[in-house]
């Protein structure tokens, strides 16, 4: 054999081994589902929190500005604290979102260790599963692998955690 076949070998081989891996991880993540997801990891987001009592400070700072202006004054007030207050929510949302991933990937390492070239994976799988609850990863690992959409790959899962 020459080096050029040996070496497509151990690519395919390494292939293999990384979608086992992958297999391996999403069928871990639809058996400990109520375990890792849990509904109020949400509220764990105190940064948020902070955020959002700021903006409710501000809010009503100009609430009280807004009652002893005059009418012109009253419009634009109205109109800067409404940007303002979809600007905090907006941040809000984002960093709750972030957070819940986060408290769900400490959730997953509570129960098992993971190498660290799993714990990547296990990020993408968990942030997945986070935005389609009602659908279980092992069905949309099948139907991937069978339209060989390439979906469940290495590659595409550490765009998802890197977006």
């Amino acid at each position: 054999m020459t080096n050029k076949e040996n070496l497509q070998k151990d690519m395919s081989r390494e292939a293999k081994q990384s979608e086992d891996k992958i297999f391996e991880l999403v069928n871990w993540i639809d058996e400990h589902e109520k375990q890792v997801i849990r509904p109020q990891d949400i509220f764990f987001n105190w940064k948020g929190a902070l955020l959002l009592l700021v903006g409710i400070s501000f809010a009503l700072v100009e609430i009280l500005n807004f009652l002893t202006s005059t009418n012109i004054d009253k419009i634009f007030t109205l109109l800067t604290l409404i940007v303002i207050f979809l600007a905090f929510i907006s941040i809000v949302l984002q960093t709750t979102e972030q957070n819940a991933i986060e408290k769900r990937l400490k959730n997953a390492s509570k129960i098992k260790t993971f190498a660290d070239k799993e714990k990547p994976l296990i990020k993408a799988l968990i942030k997945i599963k986070s935005k389609n609850k009602e659908l279980k990863l092992g069905i949309l690992y099948a139907i991937d692998k069978e339209t060989n959409g390439g979906f469940f790959t290495q590659n595409k899962l550490l765009e998802i955690i890197c977006k």
